[in-house]
C-alpha cells in the first residue's frame, strides 16, 4: 500500500470518527459505558435557568428561583428528585428515545399529600459525561405542549 493511500484512508477515518459525537457539548468522543450507565447514580443540580426570561410563570418541579435539587436514576428505570428547600420530593420513571438523545421522565409524582399532579418531561440531552449532565427541558414534544417554560439543567455526578 503507498503512503498516499495510507495518508487517505486515515484522514477519512478522523473525520469519519470526528463527526460521531453522541451529544453536542461532551467532552470526550469515546466512551466505554453506555448513556443507560453514565445516567444511572446520584446527580446534584448545579443550574436550573429559563431561557425565557420573559416568562415568569414555573410549575412546582422547576421552581421560579431556580431551585436546586437532587436526581437518582437507578438502572432499573426508575428516578427519584428530591427538593431539600422544600422537603418534597418526586417519584417516576426514566427511559431514552431510540437514538438516546432525548431523556423521557414519566409518570413523575410527588410525595406531598393531596398532590396528585402527574408530570411528564422531556429533556433534550446536550451533555451525558460521567460527572456532568446538561439538558434542555423542552417546552413541546411531537407537536404536543408540555410545559410553559423551557429550561437548562445542569448536574454533576455525586457517587
Amino acid at each position: 500500500m503507498t503512503p498516499f493511500r495510507i495518508l487517505t484512508i486515515a484522514a477519512v477515518l478522523g473525520l469519519t470518527i470526528s463527526g460521531c459525537k453522541k451529544y453536542d457539548e461532551n467532552e470526550r468522543f469515546l466512551h466505554l459505558r453506555t448513556p443507560e450507565a453514565r445516567l444511572t447514580g446520584t446527580w446534584s443540580s448545579t443550574q436550573i435557568m429559563a431561557t425565557d426570561t420573559a416568562l415568569t410563570t414555573a410549575s412546582d418541579f422547576f421552581s421560579p428561583d431556580g431551585q436546586m435539587m437532587t436526581a437518582t436514576f437507578d438502572r432499573n428505570g426508575s428516578v427519584t428528585f428530591d427538593k431539600d428547600a422544600q422537603m418534597k420530593s418526586f417519584e417516576g420513571t426514566w427511559t431514552f428515545n431510540d437514538d438516546k438523545s432525548v431523556l423521557h421522565i414519566g409518570e413523575l409524582s410527588s410525595n406531598m399529600t393531596g398532590d396528585s399532579v402527574m408530570l411528564d418531561l422531556y429533556w433534550d440531552i446536550i451533555a451525558l459525561e460521567s460527572d456532568n449532565f446538561k439538558a434542555i427541558h423542552f417546552r413541546e414534544f411531537n407537536g404536543v405542549d408540555i410545559s410553559s417554560q423551557q429550561f437548562e439543567l445542569r448536574f454533576s455526578k455525586q457517587d
